[in-house]
């Protein structure tokens, strides 16, 4: 019977940890992700079209956040959602009227009465494989913005700012050996 009483005491406190309150936020935590895994695995099965098929995909996974959190083959298998809807690439056609201004802009940032070049060839910047030599701003960018619409059509000043390459930066002060290399007096 003491045997009986033990077990029967044991299984009652599991219970009752069980009902603590971080327990049953996971619980409903878990209960929400099983409805929402159930709900979009019923509508992609009921989808009747294809376009509508990848519509669906396409709300649920989004390639970028499923790889920055490395899920993407986890969603595929959980949603059964096919793996040429989770990775499908939107094909856009370049709109030609923008890489034309993104291109005036950057030849105007090249330009040498706008940046100059570093003295230092050692001194480059590196972004997404692509290593450039370091150009240092003339004038504060309001002013270039000036000189940019007038010569050019107008621009929004931050449309400016975002299309600037990454290589044409302001003079810093840790910079002004550079800058001022040709001003030095012995």
């Amino acid at each position: 019977m003491e045997k009986y009483k033990k077990r029967y005491n044991r299984l009652k406190k599991r219970y009752q940890d069980t009902k603590h309150p971080l327990h049953q936020s996971t619980f409903k935590s878990y209960l929400l992700y099983l409805t929402i895994v159930k709900n979009i695995r019923q509508r992609y099965r009921c989808a009747k079209s294809h376009s509508e098929r990848k519509f669906i995909a396409s709300l649920v996974t989004r390639q970028r956040i499923l790889k920055r959190y490395g899920i993407s083959a986890f969603a595929q298998e959980q949603l059964k959602i096919s793996r040429r809807h989770i990775e499908q690439k939107s094909f856009r056609k370049p709109n030609v009227e923008k890489l034309r201004l993104w291109e005036q802009i950057k030849m105007f940032y090249k330009r040498h009465d706008v940046s100059r070049m570093t003295s230092d060839k050692k001194s480059t910047m590196t972004r997404r494989g692509l290593k450039k030599q370091l150009r240092f701003l003339n004038d504060d960018m309001k002013t270039l913005h000036q000189k940019f619409v007038s010569e050019h059509k107008t621009v929004s000043y931050s449309l400016f700012c975002k299309l600037r390459p990454f290589w044409v930066v302001k003079p810093r002060q840790k910079d002004r050996k550079y800058v001022n290399a040709n001003y030095m007096t012995i």
